[in-house]
């Protein structure tokens, strides 16, 4: 994993018969839910629950 101010990179290794979509789409519900947690004062600035 590498990074910078507003993003990251990551290098994944999941199965062939994993959707990239579903791949995608799993990793931002999860990281979106932990910075949730770790950063309550997100909630007061994302539009609409949305990040």
């Amino acid at each position: 994993m590498d990074g910078e101010d507003d993003h990251v990179h990551l290098l994944v290794e999941y199965p062939p018969k994993v959707a990239v979509l579903a791949l995608v789409n799993s990793l931002k519900g999860v990281s979106s839910r932990f910075l949730r947690q770790e950063r309550t004062d997100i909630q007061q600035r994302d539009w609409k629950g949305v990040l």
